[in-house]
Formats: structure tokens, C-alpha cells, sequence
């Protein structure tokens, strides 16, 4: 049993995903980069849960749809002790568009961090290399 398969296609997933938020573009993606790259070392539960309401709202909002003022809270500042998130998800689930957009984020959110992780380890391995390069 191989546990590199599963890694690499974990990371893989992680890197559609980003990929397609990315293609699409906006502040609100942007943004919520920002607090993922910050706030993926511990990826808690709840965590898991901020980064899907962030991502949700932010694919709503580029749908045309109605965004959740919970969830734009959130992103606004990662604050998640602010953030009653049971109340937010509640929210969400009074829309079916809303939640099935939500847990898809949740269940995709460990493999947006370990892309995220593995890209970030990536561009500092980089830089490392040229700057030993260039002091040679």
C-alpha cells in the first residue's frame, strides 16, 4: 500500500479546484486565498467550515446569487471566533442552492489546503534555489 497515489491526487483535486476559482476571478477569490493560505496549518473542523462559507459566498456572488452576510463577515477578516458559524450554516441550509454549494466547499476545502500548502512549499523551495544560485 502506497500512500503517494493518494497524495498526488489529493493535491491534484486541490489544484482543479483552485484552478476554477481562480479562472474565475474576483476580489472575493482573492481574498479568501489569503485567509485559506493563512489559516490552512490547522485545519479544524470549524476551520473547514469557515473556509467552505467563504467559498460558497464567493461563488454565489459571481453566480448573481444572493450572498449571506454571515459568510461575508467571515471573509472580510479571518476572525473565525467572531463567526457563529453553527448560525451561518444554518443560513445556508434555508437555501438548497446555498448548501449543496457549501458542502461541496467543505468536503473540497483539505484538498484546496494541501494544493495550497504544496504550491506555497513550492515557490519558497524556488526562491531558495535562485538566491543560492545567484550568490554563487
Amino acid at each position: 500500500f502506497s500512500v503517494a497515489p493518494f497524495v498526488e491526487r489529493h493535491v491534484a483535486e486541490g489544484k482543479r479546484v483552485v484552478r476554477d476559482l481562480e479562472s474565475s476571478g474576483g476580489a472575493c477569490w482573492s481574498r479568501a486565498q489569503g485567509l485559506l493560505r493563512s489559516g490552512c496549518g490547522e485545519l479544524t473542523y470549524r476551520n473547514r467550515q469557515l473556509f467552505a462559507l467563504i467559498l460558497a459566498n464567493c461563488h454565489l456572488s459571481q453566480a448573481g446569487l444572493q450572498e449571506h452576510e454571515c459568510a461575508a463577515a467571515a471573509g472580510d477578516t479571518w476572525s473565525p471566533d467572531e463567526v457563529d458559524v453553527a448560525a451561518c450554516v444554518k443560513e445556508f441550509g434555508q437555501q438548497v442552492n446555498s448548501f449543496q454549494t457549501f458542502t461541496t466547499f467543505f468536503t473540497h476545502a483539505s484538498h484546496i489546503c494541501d494544493y495550497l500548502s504544496n504550491d506555497w512549499f513550492q515557490q519558497q523551495s524556488m526562491r531558495a534555489i535562485n538566491g543560492l544560485y545567484t550568490s554563487v
